[in-house]
Formats: structure tokens, C-alpha cells, sequence
């Protein structure tokens, strides 16, 4: 199964709208793509969309069998979500899928590349290209009854408030794939990378200092979607993406060969210092998470601080920084219950249904605010 026969069957298979959101776009996961039968007369950016709720949704995520409780451990923030979670152990699927069906869970297997020369794989990883296949096989089995899906790491967490709100103004039936955390030059988050703002979006707004940092290079507003010409800067309309790599790599050329582009939702972009107001996997933000109960106890976040976490989209935990996959499952459930007290109060009972040994952790974390 080569990656050119995913691609050229992308927009037969994507038949409604899949907008993949993306913690960030490296590694074993987190590029994102979307397709959809609409017509090209419709604009990205519509009236207000009606609420949506957790059926409008799939989930896909790509991970390991040795780091299965990390994509379980994303039960913390999409706990009533249709979820497809590919895994590398054959073996052990029909057990996950009898024993997790109650937690709208389907498991389905995808190898690891065993090529013995790493050169001959399709990205760095042997695990990458199952990343890559993912939102392929979540479609696949959930057809078109949705209208968004998400897709991250496996230690990736998506604050739903933020999702719900940033989508509220976007037409789920057009071909949009949407992030502001995307790689230029093996860098990411770059304001440099090829990538357009929403259909009606005023870029007269925009500050003088976001010109200053981007070498001049300021996306356009595509309508009704976002092509790889409108992507390109004027006067280069062959530009090139670059850096984004893993599976990630492999969906975005994917997309870009297609001739989609991606849609930064432009909110970082009218402030001042844009990097302090990515929407997707925040550096401010991840700091301030990454000591939930300590943050919590002594009151660090100000009113910027809760500004950024009622906005924020997603943020990416980084497992294999913690002493085990355990204990980074764990610290998802903190930080997305501290998201929530800090960005909206203290969180109703049906948000910490929670079990084993995130218990305790919130707990803590409720005792000490609420």
C-alpha cells in the first residue's frame, strides 16, 4: 500500500468534510486534511454553525502497543467521542475492541515498516506510516456521519471548549484542514509556513510587528477554501512545503499534492507577539501546564494566562518526558481538568469521570480549588 495510492484516492475516500487538527504537525502523528462534496461557491467562513456536540466528531489516533495508555489515557478530554486507534499488536485487538467498545473505542492494526533497510521506509520512524493511515481508516469505518474530525499525537490533548469555539465559525462541509502550529524549515511553529487565513478574514488588522516577523510573507485569505496557489506567496505559485516530517510529513505532502492547503485560523496573528497566542500546542501555555496542582495551589494564572487557556486549542504532553507512559496518562487528566478551572470555572461532575490511578491526582486538584 504506497502512499500515492492514498493520496490519489483521497478525495473519493473524504467524501464529507474532515478537518484534522493537529497539536503539531511532526513525528509519528499530527498532520491534518479534509476533503468534502460541497460546492466551490461557498465561503470557509460562515454564519455561526450550530453547536455542536460529541457526535459531530471522530477522533483518530495512531499509536504502540508499548504506549497504549497514553491513547487511552486521551479518554480525559474526549470521553463520548467515536475513536479509532491504531495500534501495532495484531494480537491483541479483538480483546481491546470487546473489552473499550464501551468507551466508543474501534481498535484496528497497522505494522510497523520492517523493511531492513530504514532508507526504503516511507518517514524516519517504523511506526510513522501507520500514523499516516490513520484518518484514512477512522473514515473508512465511520463513514460520512460526522463533520469534524481530530488528530493528534496519542499524547495529545484537545481542550473542547477551545475546539468548539475556533470551529463555531467554519463551514463543516468544505475541504478544510486547520492549524496554527505548522513547520517551515524544521521549525515549528513558523509564521513563514505556506498556509492561508480564513475566507472574509481582514488582514488589514494585522499588526505592523507580525510583518517584522515573517520576512514579509503574510498569508492571504482564500475563498472558499485553501488551495496550494493560494498558499504560495504572489509570484511563486510552485513554493514548497518544508520540514514537517514522521506521518505528519507524509499527510501534508499528501494534501499539498492534492492541492489543498492548510487554514491558520488567524487568531495568534492579531497580536503583537503571535507565538505567545498559537492556538495549537501553546509555548506559554504548555509551561504554565506543566505543573497543574502547583500552578492551581499558588494561583499563577492571570487574566492573560486564562485568556490563552480559553482559546487554546490542543497541547501536546510529550509522553517519553515523563519517568513512564503511566504517569504522562495520568498528567493528561490534570492538565485538562486544570484547563478547565482556569479557562471556565470549576468543572461539572459529568466532565472528571475518571478511574485508577488519575484518581488521586484529581482529587487533589478539585479539593484544592473548587
Amino acid at each position: 500500500m504506497e502512499l500515492h495510492v492514498r493520496c490519489s484516492r483521497a478525495r473519493a475516500l473524504w467524501r464529507l468534510s474532515i478537518a484534522l487538527l493537529a497539536a503539531s504537525l511532526y513525528g509519528a502523528a499530527g498532520a491534518h486534511a479534509a476533503t468534502s462534496r460541497a460546492s466551490n461557491s461557498r465561503s470557509s467562513v460562515s454564519n455561526p454553525q450550530p453547536k455542536l456536540t460529541d457526535d459531530d466528531f471522530v477522533v483518530a489516533i495512531s499509536t504502540a502497543s508499548s504506549r497504549l495508555v497514553l491513547a487511552q489515557g486521551t479518554r480525559a478530554w474526549r470521553e463520548g467521542m467515536r475513536t479509532l486507534i491504531m495500534t501495532s499488536n495484531e494480537t491483541e485487538v479483538p480483546h481491546l475492541n470487546k473489552v473499550y467498545a464501551k468507551y466508543q473505542e474501534r481498535y484496528e492494526y497497522f505494522p510497523d515498516e520492517n523493511e531492513p533497510d530504514p532508507k526504503k521506509w516511507h518517514a524516519k520512524f517504523p511506526g510513522d506510516f501507520r500514523a499516516a493511515v490513520a484518518p484514512f481508516a477512522a473514515h473508512r469505518h465511520y463513514g460520512d456521519g460526522y463533520k469534524w474530525m481530530l488528530y493528534g499525537d496519542d499524547d495529545t490533548v484537545f481542550f473542547l471548549p477551545g475546539v468548539r469555539r475556533m470551529l463555531a465559525q467554519f463551514d463543516p462541509e468544505l475541504p478544510l484542514a486547520l492549524s496554527d502550529n505548522l513547520w517551515h524549515d524544521s521549525r515549528h511553529p513558523r509564521l513563514e509556513a505556506f498556509r492561508c487565513l480564513p475566507c472574509g478574514f481582514d488582514t488589514s488588522k494585522l499588526p505592523a510587528a507580525q510583518l517584522r516577523t515573517n520576512n514579509s510573507y503574510v498569508p492571504r485569505a482564500a475563498c472558499p477554501h485553501c488551495t496550494r496557489e493560494q498558499a504560495c506567496p504572489p509570484g511563486r505559485p510552485d513554493c514548497a512545503i518544508t520540514g514537517a516530517h514522521g506521518g505528519a510529513g507524509m499527510i501534508f505532502s499528501c494534501l499539498w499534492r492534492a492541492g489543498y492547503g492548510f487554514t491558520d485560523p488567524g487568531h495568534s496573528l492579531l497580536h503583537e507577539e503571535p507565538y505567545r497566542h498559537v492556538l495549537f500546542d501553546n509555548m506559554d501555555g504548555r509551561w504554565f501546564l506543566k505543573d497543574p496542582i502547583g500552578q492551581l495551589v499558588v494561583g499563577n494564572c492571570d487574566e492573560q494566562c486564562q485568556k490563552g487557556l480559553k482559546h487554546a486549542v490542543s497541547y501536546h504532553v510529550r509522553g517519553k518526558s515523563y519517568p513512564s507512559f503511566p504517569k504522562a496518562a495520568a498528567f493528561m487528566y490534570g492538565v485538562q481538568i486544570q484547563a478547565e478551572l482556569a479557562g471556565a470555572g470549576c468543572p461539572s461532575a459529568e466532565h472528571v469521570v475518571i478511574s485508577g490511578h488519575e484518581t488521586a491526582l484529581a482529587v487533589a486538584l478539585l479539593a484544592k480549588v473548587c
